[in-house]
């Protein structure tokens, strides 16, 4: 039995079992539909508020497609072209009627004659993906997590038996992982990534294991072990100049802004200025307005190590305004922290707390705990330098409060983690602990976990 694909004006006959996957769309060898829906789509965007671009856009495009899988289609192709251009409300709003669409082919059996259940369960749960993205992209990290499950869960009874399924389940794991990244919890992250890059290895996905080295190594940045975070860096890179060359560009922006990144915590901050100017050059040729807010970021971040002041806040104040203008929150904290610290730098303490105040808020409102943490930290110092002992230490009581919430204690000798740049070992049962206390512990002669005590140790896979 065949069904049809969409193809904006012409129709290419396929095998039943064949769909277009808009999550595994990401090759630079665009075509003719592609091209077609995204100049269509530019055009509603220039002259369209943003809030009006999906039914507008929704009403042209319907009258060129002759079945609803034409639709669903057409959405997944314009919500890479939003991507790339930064429009992550829009982004949003696409993915939300797609998954309206493919649970409409659910319900209704008449739609496609031919599409078997396997493939219907897979348009369904590519959609659910979508939305995850889709709200990742926006910060909203318990949606993207909660429909990132809905993905796997609508894939369960059919992934081991088709390969697209399969796939499909690795950028799952993926999407869950950097969405429990962005609520700080680190064990569940791991453990989704393992399963990403399980996956990307027994499907020899390069691309997949990019993405997952790109979430590897910001996930031990964050945590401050800066030489696993720099090694998973420049997997990522390495794996995009080996293979990447029919990826997007902007799967080369991300994973060179996160080498910039990576690079500047360890100091190596030529190097980082040079990889981010490629990025911000890329970005600029491709309209990409997310990824030019963090190479803008980058360029901040660097001139305030530099300690040049004049040129450093002019580019939090452009990172800020990009971050607001694509509806990236975490950028937008992100930004507002580097001007605190910038203000710190300069001694202007007043501006400096308005700025962590406003960073606490959005680190809360999303859910980020390490970042909150973290100004805890600050503020407790900058409270104490200013003799405000009872704020410094509601400050301190907090910081702890939160360590101990995210369990970045090491269970080997109960010191804190993620204070300083020190070097850690996760067990297989994601627990993390110093590296220097996992080598002395007698608790690993016995080959048990010190703080669960309950799986027994196997060979790490990191």
């Amino acid at each position: 039995m065949q069904i049809k694909t969409f193809k904006m004006g012409q129709f290419q006959s396929i095998n039943s079992k064949t769909v277009r996957l808009s999550i595994l769309d990401d090759s630079v060898a665009l075509d003719e539909t592609y091209d077609r829906v995204e100049r269509m789509l530019r055009n509603f965007c220039d002259t369209n508020e943003e809030k009006e671009i999906l039914s507008c856009w929704e009403k042209a495009v319907s009258k060129k497609c002759r079945n609803p899988l034409q639709l669903w289609s057409a959405f997944g192709l314009a919500m890479r072209a939003l991507e790339n251009w930064g429009k992550h409300r829009s982004f949003l709003a696409f993915s939300i009627r797609q998954v309206e669409l493919s649970q409409e082919f659910e319900k209704s059996s008449d739609l496609f004659a031919g599409m078997d259940s396997v493939n219907s369960a897979i348009l369904v749960a590519d959609s659910y993906l979508n939305m995850a993205k889709g709200n990742l992209l926006m910060s909203q990290y318990k949606n993207s997590e909660k429909y990132a499950t809905k993905c796997l869960s609508v894939l369960c009874s059919v992934r081991k038996s088709n390969l697209n399924a399969i796939k499909l389940s690795g950028y799952a794991y993926l999407y869950k992982a950097r969405s429990n990244l962005g609520f700080s919890n680190f064990r569940n992250a791991l453990e989704d990534l393992e399963r990403s890059l399980r996956v990307a290895h027994d499907q020899e996905d390069r691309r997949l294991e990019c993405f997952a080295c790109c979430a590897m190594g910001a996930l031990y940045l964050q945590l401050k072990d800066y030489e696993k975070g720099n090694f998973f860096s420049i997997k990522s890179c390495e794996i995009w100049t080996q293979c990447g060359s029919s990826w997007s560009t902007r799967t080369k922006v991300t994973t060179q802004l996160n080498l910039a990144e990576a690079y500047r915590k360890v100091g190596k901050i030529e190097d980082a200025m040079v990889i981010g100017e490629e990025a911000m050059k890329i970005a600029i040729e491709n309209d990409d307005r997310s990824c030019q807010a963090y190479a803008m970021l980058c360029f901040a971040d660097i001139h305030r190590v530099r300690k040049d002041e004049e040129r450093s806040l002019p580019r939090y104040n452009s990172a800020s305004g990009l971050m607001l203008d694509t509806g990236d929150q975490f950028g937008y904290m992100m930004s507002t922290i580097g001007k605190a610290k910038l203000y710190l730098q300069t001694k202007d303490y007043q501006k400096a707390i308005q700025e962590y105040f406003a960073g606490q808020k959005i680190a809360e409102a999303i859910g980020n705990k390490i970042t909150s943490m973290h100004i805890h930290g600050e503020l407790a110092l900058l409270f104490q330098r200013l003799s405000n002992q009872d704020e410094a230490r509601v400050r301190t009581l907090r910081y702890h409060r939160l360590l101990e919430t995210m369990e970045l204690f090491c269970g080997i000798c109960a010191e804190p983690m993620a204070e300083k740049n020190e070097q850690l070992e996760a067990l297989p049962c994601s627990h993390f602990f110093h590296l220097k206390c996992v080598s002395n512990n007698d608790a690993l002669e016995m080959r048990m976990c010190p703080s669960c005590q309950k799986k027994p140790m196997k060979q790490a896979t990191l």
